[in-house]
């Protein structure tokens, strides 16, 4: 046997130069990817300004906080409240969460849209956040936080925690 080619598993016949090699291709891929996203960032936050804030706005939103949590592979938004101008709390069930948020995709053009209702334009716009801020933050022991929309104020701000398990081993023997 060549231990010089791989065999049983998906990369069967690679050399290990060509395994390396495609690793670090996928590794540069996922590195352009994100920072592509970074890149696009403020240009989507601009236009979710611009687009989306003044409809909520006109429903009576002031704030949006949205709580987020992940561990084990599983992540989700935990809490999503709504705040009206005099700091009143805008429940779940009323009909403000429901409106139809109107954007023409030819607004945001191809790098990113959010359509639906309000509740579900928050969720997207979470997600989406944490793509591009957080990715993987529901892997391993997880991240958590909290993301505020500031409509009134025209800000955009996540607030998250990573969580680490940290393990410092020392064997001494003689």
């Amino acid at each position: 046997m060549n231990p010089r080619k791989m065999k049983g598993c998906a990369m069967d016949g690679m050399t290990q130069a060509e395994l390396i090699a495609s690793v670090e291709g996928y590794w540069a891929r996922a590195e352009a990817n994100r920072l592509e996203r970074l890149a696009l960032a403020p240009r989507i936050v601009d236009d979710i300004r611009r687009y989306i804030f003044p409809q909520m706005l006109a429903a009576g939103f002031a704030v949006v906080e949205v709580d987020y949590d992940g561990f084990a592979d599983e992540g989700s938004t935990e809490g999503v409240r709504g705040f009206r101008f005099d700091g009143s709390t805008i429940d779940q069930g009323d009909n403000a969460w429901l409106i139809p948020l109107e954007t023409d995709s030819a607004q945001w053009g191809a790098h990113q849209s959010f359509e639906g209702t309000l509740t579900g334009v928050v969720e997207d716009i979470v997600e989406w956040l944490l793509e591009v801020h957080h990715d993987g933050y529901e892997n391993n022991d997880g991240g958590y936080g909290i993301i505020t929309l500031d409509i009134e104020g025209g800000t955009v701000t996540i607030a998250h925690s990573q969580r680490r398990t940290e393990t410092d081993d020392s064997l001494v023997s003689y």
